[in-house]
């Protein structure tokens, strides 16, 4: 599917940018309210194939503050579900908490 071949590409262009993860797990350690923080450990902990740190690190900033940087977590969890695909089980259990995060 090209809409997931292209999001594959922006999350491993994000990468480069992203941080060591052990660096990047401190720093929201140290500064839980760092929505910056959290989207770049967020960014690290996928490319790294810890899936469900990535998604749950977007979900805890997304509850915190769901408009910082007009929406930045959840346009990145998107672009997550994307990656992974329609049919992926986290897809389905992160769609699932995602909503229950919005709506709540």
């Amino acid at each position: 599917d090209i809409m997931a071949a292209k999001s594959a590409i922006e999350v491993a262009e994000q990468a480069a940018d992203a941080g060591p993860l052990t660096e990047l797990q401190a720093a929201v350690d140290a500064n839980p309210d760092d929505h910056q923080a959290r989207l770049d450990l967020a960014i690290a902990a996928f490319t790294a194939g810890q899936h469900e740190l990535a998604m749950d690190t977007l979900l805890d900033s997304i509850g915190l503050d769901r408009e910082w940087q007009e929406g930045a977590a959840r346009q990145q969890l998107l672009k997550y579900f994307e990656t992974l695909g329609p049919g992926h089980e986290l897809t389905s259990k992160y769609r699932r908490k995602l909503s229950s995060v919005l709506f709540s």
